[in-house]
């Protein structure tokens, strides 16, 4: 059992040595024993997002949006995103696509049976670079290596690195 998304599954599919077939792999939600999480769901969100620089030339912006229209709205960009990238989107023109990751399925399934999905905050978070300074800090704290404060202080401190990083870039 591993902890991951639907976008493990090429990872799954190709691991040497696979034994479990593939209409066996499934989610299960996580729950905690709290009261109320009878009917609690998948933890759900995207990390990423589509977005088009405005410093870009204008004849470049139209081409991506030319690209994007293209990619979820053609019978060929469709089957890419459904059946090669093997990405869930929440775009109504993928209704009726046709998924070949089992683990879409048992999303779907966890949410027929009427359970409540809860979303992530990932995409507040600022970057995979705060990221990884985050988890190297928690792991060095879970060995005894730094002190719960210096953790805080460094999270707080880099964020703001990253949100001045920001900042800069929209002009503020």
């Amino acid at each position: 059992m591993i902890q991951n998304g639907d976008w493990a599954w090429n990872t799954i599919l190709n691991t040497e040595g696979k034994v479990v077939k593939d209409d066996k792999v499934r989610f299960i939600p996580i729950t905690s024993g709290a009261a109320g999480e009878e009917n609690m769901g998948l933890c759900v969100g995207g990390s990423q997002s589509f977005c088009i620089n405005s410093q870009l030339p204008e004849e470049d912006q139209l081409a991506a949006i030319d690209f994007l229209t293209w990619l979820f709205s053609s019978d060929t960009g469709k089957n890419m995103v459904a059946q090669k990238l093997q990405l869930v989107t929440p775009f109504s023109c993928m209704e009726g696509a046709e998924y070949t990751n089992p683990l879409f399925g048992s999303e779907a399934e966890i949410s027929a049976a009427g359970k409540t999905a809860y979303s992530t905050t990932c995409n507040l978070i600022p970057d995979q670079t705060w990221k990884d300074s985050f988890g190297a800090s928690l792991l060095m704290y879970a060995q005894g290596q730094k002190t719960w404060e210096d953790v805080v202080a460094d999270a707080v401190s880099e964020w703001a690195v990253e949100r001045d990083i920001t900042n800069t870039a929209n002009g503020n």
